[in-house]
């Protein structure tokens, strides 16, 4: 009886590991079959602006000024997402991007509003990556001491603005009064040096154009929450800018606004001597403002560990964005605030003079 009772043990435990490895084997089917409502982020491609791009010549072209060889390279960074309408990620697929270096797996909710379309994220991506790049040109050209021509258009005011009732779409700010001083809003970058000076809850004076006439709005200004020094409205623009100088960008296949940084580097290397980059490799990221701000961006360990991946020993990064750097052996964060900042860190680099290059305050 105890043989007998023994090999029907044991045809019940082979049994019992078959039902178990049929047991895997379905769950990883499911795993790799069934939608999950994530998106996994990985570091992506970099881009050297200074160099070209296959098929298209030069990122950054420059016509009606005059322009300089340039050395090295300025590497603007990317991160590489999936997940969100119009593709998906699996439930097996997030459980192997939890186990890889520097990939962040998100709840699809936080990063895209409910319903949206692929369609309209890929809009919405390219016309972020369009007024970065015309944001860039502004920035860089004011840098250099150009004077831009601008007319302050109102397109938007957010509800929670304090000039939500009092302007309107199609208004046109003329000059703004702060302390007693009144200035003309003439300028790409005049009314974003008033804000950058301005805290937060400051009571400020406009003169707008409203339907040929002019009156008079006056509200408070609100903390940013992009990472900007000074104060915002509150309000949607479009500073309908007139540039001195003819500035293509072409670079296909990538959208957002965080390249802006970036571009106006490059814009600056190849209209100014001697060569920026002394012929270094120096990556960077950071969304840039008409006032030359460098403001705060999401992906930066993606971003900071694919820079490295393609040889970068500089990252340029927005200051506001410290809080996320995670160090990488072989690869420097240096945080900047705004565009002159930038071009002095870089010359820094170039010159080989990095002792009191500044740095994030966990480092």
């Amino acid at each position: 009886m105890a043989g007998k009772q023994s090999k029907k043990s044991r045809r019940q435990g082979r049994i019992g590991k078959a039902m178990m490895a049929l047991s895997l084997v379905g769950f990883l089917v499911l795993g790799f079959a069934i939608r999950a409502p994530f998106v996994i982020e990985s570091p992506g491609p970099t881009f050297d602006v200074l160099g070209s791009q296959s098929g298209q010549g030069q990122i950054i072209k420059v016509e009606g000024a005059k322009t300089y060889p340039t050395k090295g390279q300025l590497r603007m960074v990317t991160v590489s997402m999936r997940g969100g309408p119009g593709t998906h990620v699996t439930y097996a697929e997030v459980l192997l991007a939890k186990i890889r270096s520097f990939t962040e797996v998100l709840p699809e909710s936080s990063v895209y509003p409910a319903g949206v379309t692929a369609k309209q994220v890929e809009q919405v991506s390219q016309a972020q990556m369009e007024d970065s790049q015309l944001s860039a040109k502004v920035a860089a050209l004011s840098e250099l001491g150009y004077k831009i021509p601008a007319k302050f258009k109102v397109t938007g005011v957010a509800p929670d603005s304090d000039f939500a009732a009092k302007l309107k779409e199609n208004d046109i700010l003329q000059t703004v009064t702060f302390r007693g001083k009144t200035r003309q809003l003439e300028l790409a970058n005049s009314l974003f040096d008033v804000l950058e000076q301005t805290p937060p809850g400051t009571s400020l004076d406009f003169s707008v154009q409203r339907a040929g006439k002019t009156i008079s709005v006056s509200g408070k200004t609100r903390k940013p929450n992009d990472g900007r020094q000074g104060s915002q409205l509150g309000i949607f623009l479009n500073p309908q800018a007139k540039l001195p100088v003819d500035i293509k960008i072409a670079l296909q296949e990538v959208g957002g606004p965080s390249a802006g940084t970036m571009f106006a580097l490059g814009i600056i290397d190849r209209m100014s001597a001697p060569s920026l980059t002394g012929g270094k490799e120096i990556a960077g990221t950071g969304a840039i403002s008409y006032g030359g701000q460098v403001l705060a961006i999401s992906g930066i360990p993606q971003k900071m560990a694919g820079a490295k991946k393609d040889g970068a020993q500089w990252f340029l990064m927005p200051k506001a964005n410290c809080p996320q750097v995670e160090p990488i052996k072989g690869i420097r964060a240096i945080p900047v605030q705004n565009l002159h900042q930038a071009r002095q860190v870089t010359a820094q680099i170039a010159a080989n003079q990095i002792q009191k290059l500044p740095r994030c305050p966990a480092q």
